[in-house]
């Protein structure tokens, strides 16, 4: 079995990981979001007026959402719903158009999910972050302080002063005690000699 300090110890490493790896999550994931978002800044793709927020550039989830299903929507209305798998060898042009609006639209979509994962990423990191934290807390507050709580308790300090007064009223008991016992000796003699007086006399 560990000690109360082994697992006091233990426990404050596993706390000040725990702290270090939020910090890293959280690090990482706001890194990750800005890379994602400065790079399709860098695009310089601007939403389309019938988009779902248009007019603007693409540089966070929801303006590429956003953009991604217009592709979508544009790419159906040209090929009649038809995929690129779909469309047969004679529409070339077309085929050209919608290959270029799946890889646009792919894209996109992955943009949106790198920018989901790094919030994700920054939400563990920050709860791992505070757990840690607060564990550091407690193991600071409660690690050692009920030792010391439950010796004072078990075995409580008395004052000088209590202990040389329970110490002198022992010994006046027992200096006592022995002048009963020499009193008791003495009359026990007394009454010897006076009953051997007395039979002297008789005689």
């Amino acid at each position: 079995m560990f000690s109360n300090r082994t697992a006091t110890i233990a426990s404050r490493w596993m706390s000040i990981i725990i702290v270090v790896m939020g910090a890293g999550l959280v690090l990482g994931g706001i890194a990750n979001y800005t890379i994602v978002g400065n790079t399709l800044r860098a695009e310089r793709i601007i939403t389309s007026s019938d988009a779902c927020m248009p007019d603007r550039l693409v540089a966070d989830p929801l303006t590429a959402y956003c953009q991604a299903t217009q592709i979508a929507d544009q790419e159906a209305i040209l090929t009649d719903g038809k995929t690129y798998s779909e469309l047969n060898d004679g529409q070339e042009s077309v085929k050209e158009i919608a290959q270029e609006a799946s890889f646009l639209r792919a894209s996109l979509f992955t943009a949106v999910v790198a920018f989901g994962v790094s919030a994700l990423a920054a939400i563990v990191g920050l709860m791992f972050l505070i757990l840690g934290i607060i564990v550091l807390f407690l193991i600071g507050d409660l690690g050692t302080k009920p030792e010391v709580e439950d010796r004072e308790t078990l075995l409580p300090v008395v004052p000088p002063t209590e202990v040389t007064a329970v110490a002198q009223d022992s010994s006046d008991k027992e200096s006592m005690e022995i002048a009963d016992i020499f009193n008791s000796a003495t009359d026990d003699n007394l009454l010897d000699e006076g009953s051997g007086s007395a039979d002297a006399k008789t005689s």
